[in-house]
């Protein structure tokens, strides 16, 4: 009798103190706070510094800077890119090397999602300006 009165007693001051408790009032935003990434880090478009980093395996950067995770495309049907749902940059594929991967063109003052900066960079010959 005694041990069901102590675990009743007990299981009184576990609640008693829920009710006690200092709560956070959480909201719900979809809005993302400057400087946070967006993605879900290794999916298309979030901050990479390596490949591995990436769903993918394929992490697109310029040298010794942080860039983003990216997938192979085909330049001729570039709406096979993914829209990232956030910014007005535009999906575009764009080729590097021998490949062709997906980017977000940030030219014609489109802005590039938030986290994601937009560099002006060489591509085949001709300077693009693109979310990193």
């Amino acid at each position: 009798m005694m041990t069901t009165r102590a675990l009743l007693l007990s299981l009184v001051m576990v609640v008693a103190s829920f009710g006690c408790a200092d709560r956070d009032t959480i909201s719900l935003d979809d809005e993302v706070g400057e400087d946070e990434d967006p993605f879900e880090p290794g999916e298309s478009y979030a901050s990479c510094n390596a490949a591995g980093e990436c769903f993918n395996d394929w992490c697109l950067r310029p040298l010794d800077e942080p860039g983003f995770c990216t997938q192979a495309c085909d330049p001729a049907t570039p709406e096979t890119c993914p829209d990232p749902g956030v910014g007005t940059a535009t999906p575009v594929c764009v080729v590097v090397g021998q490949d062709a991967a997906c980017a977000l063109d940030c030219g014609g003052e489109r802005d590039c999602p938030e986290g994601m900066r937009c560099e002006q960079v060489d591509v085949e010959g001709s300077a693009r300006s693109i979310c990193f």
